[in-house]
């Protein structure tokens, strides 16, 4: 899980507009979103707090299966 997280990272880190927040894209915008909650699952001291995030995590990306 760690893993997939960190690749997500890494690749959004990659491609990553250096814009602010209002000049992304919805699409953009998504990954930014998608990106501090893997980040903060990453860096999460417990287990509770790595489930936590982790949990947000996968629900966005699942409403962004869902949507297409």
């Amino acid at each position: 899980m760690k893993q997939g997280m960190q690749g997500f990272v890494d690749a959004f880190n990659t491609r990553a507009p250096q814009a602010s927040g209002t000049d992304l894209s919805p699409e953009q915008q998504n990954d930014a979103e998608l990106a501090r909650y893997a980040n903060a699952a990453l860096a999460a001291q417990t287990d509770a707090a790595f489930l936590d995030s982790a949990e947000s995590y996968y629900a966005l990306m699942g409403e962004g299966f869902q949507s297409g």
